[in-house]
């Protein structure tokens, strides 16, 4: 019998010998307060822009001209500009314009940033507020806002547990938060037929 424990903490991702992807997210992280049609538009950006590797310069839901809000991140990025026109947002023409210009496919990037986005609500939420009680913010400010909805967990509260396997085949689980999260791959390739 095949047996590999992996210890994986809240908002983190591993993988086991055989492929198999483990990951653990937050259930029902804290609430935040309803923000601003602006600032989720931003907060999408930012928050696709930091998943995407990309450093955000500013971001701001401070009026400019031409503009009700921004966000910089120094650098062209198609999903980090397609994101909230992805998701139905308000505003998007111009971020639209601009991947045109680059001659991007704006279904391709609209795909991968709705992806992004509907992976990380959460941080999104977290950002979005965060631009609304700031009106301006930098990138440290948004990591640490991101950081803190990824840890913001209280042990005994559920995670979801997921095993994507390397024929695609998923898995899902609610288990209760520890202060890590250890699971035994087995013989049988089922993740969960021993968790600790």
């Amino acid at each position: 019998m095949n047996k590999e424990a992996l210890t994986v903490g809240v908002g983190s991702e591993a993988k086991f010998s055989n492929g198999s992807l483990l990951r653990v997210t937050i259930l029902k992280p804290k609430r935040h307060g309803v923000a601003s049609s602006t600032a989720i538009h931003e907060a999408m950006h930012a928050v696709v822009a930091k998943r995407r590797g990309l450093s955000v310069k500013t971001a701001t839901v401070r009026p400019g001209p031409g503009y009700l809000g921004m966000v910089d991140t120094g650098a062209y990025d198609a999903p980090t500009f397609m994101a909230p026109a992805a998701m139905g947002c308000d505003g998007g023409g111009h971020d639209e314009a601009v991947v045109e210009y680059f001659g991007d496919s704006k279904s391709a990037a609209a795909s991968v940033g709705r992806s992004i986005v509907n992976e990380n609500p959460h941080e999104v939420a977290a950002v979005a507020n965060l631009l609304d009680e700031k009106g301006t913010v930098g990138d440290g400010e948004i990591q640490t806002r991101m950081n803190e909805v990824r840890d913001d967990v209280v042990l005994g509260e559920n995670v979801i547990v997921t095993i994507i396997h390397p024929n695609g085949r998923r898995e899902d689980r609610i288990e209760r938060a520890k202060a890590v999260v250890v699971i035994n791959e087995t013989e049988d390739d089922s993740p969960f037929a021993r968790a600790a």
